[in-house]
């Protein structure tokens, strides 16, 4: 068995020989879809386990796959592992990047049949304490431990870390890039495009040495962009979707977008990617993105209570719809890291009057995802048999006393008294 591995950084492009099978027979599957529209990622559905007629399509391992959405006939899967939010951020890009919208005019059709026709899926995998964790993917298992693989016809499946699938800040990951849209843009390339434009791998390979003997993307951040021809289109694509701003020329203007500087300094390059994609679309532009927290902040005074306040004897519990919700059940990683220690621990008291303040996390109550943000929480404080705080509010009480940095103040815990 011999395969070729690009990888730089932590993503690989595959293309060789491996455990995936291509051309799974008898083919039972419905006809690919004709059109495909942009979806919210609260909106896919998750199933586990994955159907019968999955596993036999696409010869699964259901020792590892447990968790599926049908992303219009293109399977985005994962183990039990992973996160069902994270699988549906992932479902969410792969339906605008392959959507109608963001597709060239006529392209999307072909595009989505060819992959079809090649059995293509996705894996999301979970970071492991010691690797990446794609070698727990059976169809990667004789290759490298990396953070992502792209698609060939002989291993058609894309594979990327779920941790790659944590936005921060207000954009999804503008700086590292978005590793999703670019091996899906490899899977792209090497699955369909040999076909649906026959002279694009010599019009790549002509941009690409154009590119190196002119030095275009010389003095990068990164340099990745100069890495292959593989890498030259999959990073190409995220400066398309005004992502991966390291790999910019340092001349590019802080208010020009990072398309607008692909198209002004390798222009040959833009021109292919718009072979594939519209110009039309801002697909990262267009993505859910869970941004944070808010932080519900107990204001406790030692003269309210029979003993005295011990923040090492606090026990704080959070509960939602008659259960306890738990911060680790949060799947946004920097998120929940964030909120262990503002959950965990209280800080000296910042407003007068009272002498200790506990911070309680609760996710971002406005956004939509139902997986973690409830209509009604339920906060509960004790020190040993000593109730010190047990209040409840809906997320709409909560959101109207919540200021510009996501705080709200309960002021009076034992009336259960929310103060701005």
């Amino acid at each position: 068995m011999r395969s070729i591995l690009y990888t730089t950084f932590g993503i690989a492009l595959l293309n060789g020989c491996g455990s995936g099978n291509s051309s799974p027979t008898p083919d039972t599957r419905p006809a690919a879809p004709q059109e495909q529209s942009i979806m919210e990622s609260d909106r896919f559905e998750v199933i586990s386990p994955v159907p019968d007629a999955v596993v036999k399509a696409y010869k699964l391992d259901r020792d590892y796959y447990a968790k599926y959405i049908d992303v219009w006939g293109i399977p985005v899967l994962g183990p039990e592992t992973v996160s069902s939010v994270l699988l549906k951020n992932a479902a969410e890009i792969v339906a605008h990047q392959l959507s109608d919208d963001n597709l060239q005019a006529g392209m999307g059709p072909l595009i989505r049949e060819a992959l079809y026709d090649r059995h293509f899926r996705v894996v999301i995998f979970p970071k492991q304490p010691d690797g990446y964790g794609s070698t727990l993917v059976p169809e990667y298992r004789n290759f490298p431990d990396e953070a992502g693989y792209g698609a060939t016809p002989e291993v058609p499946l894309t594979g990327i870390n779920s941790k790659a699938l944590v936005y921060m800040g207000d954009w999804p990951n503008p700086q590292s890039g978005n590793t999703l849209v670019h091996e899906l843009t490899h899977s792209i390339h090497l699955l369909t495009l040999d076909t649906l434009v026959p002279d694009f791998e010599a019009q790549l390979a002509n941009a690409y040495q154009h590119a190196q003997a002119e030095n275009l993307w010389s003095g990068t951040g990164m340099g990745y962009i100069n890495t292959n021809r593989f890498e030259y289109l999959a990073v190409g694509s995220e400066l398309w979707n005004n992502v991966r701003a390291h790999e910019a020329l340092s001349s590019r203007p802080e208010s020009m977008s990072l398309r607008q500087h692909l198209q002004d300094n390798d222009p040959a390059l833009y021109n292919l990617l718009s072979l594939i994609y519209s110009d039309e679309h801002h697909l990262t532009e267009q993505l859910t993105i869970y941004r944070g927290y808010h932080t519900l902040t107990v204001e406790l005074t030692d003269a309210d209570y029979p003993i005295a306040l011990d923040l090492n004897q606090v026990n704080s519990q959070l509960y939602s719809a008659g259960e306890r919700f738990y911060v680790s059940k949060i799947t946004n990683e920097q998120v929940r890291d964030l909120a262990e220690a503002r959950y965990a621990y209280g800080f000296s008291a910042r407003f007068p009057g009272h002498d200790l303040d506990i911070d309680l996390f609760i996710p971002d109550l406005n956004q939509r995802h139902g997986d973690y943000v409830m209509q009604e929480y339920r906060f509960r404080l004790t020190q040993l048999d000593t109730v010190l705080a047990d209040c409840s509010f809906t997320r709409q009480e909560l959101l109207s006393y919540a200021d510009s940095e996501g705080r709200i103040r309960l002021a009076d815990p034992i009336s259960c008294q929310l103060s701005r």
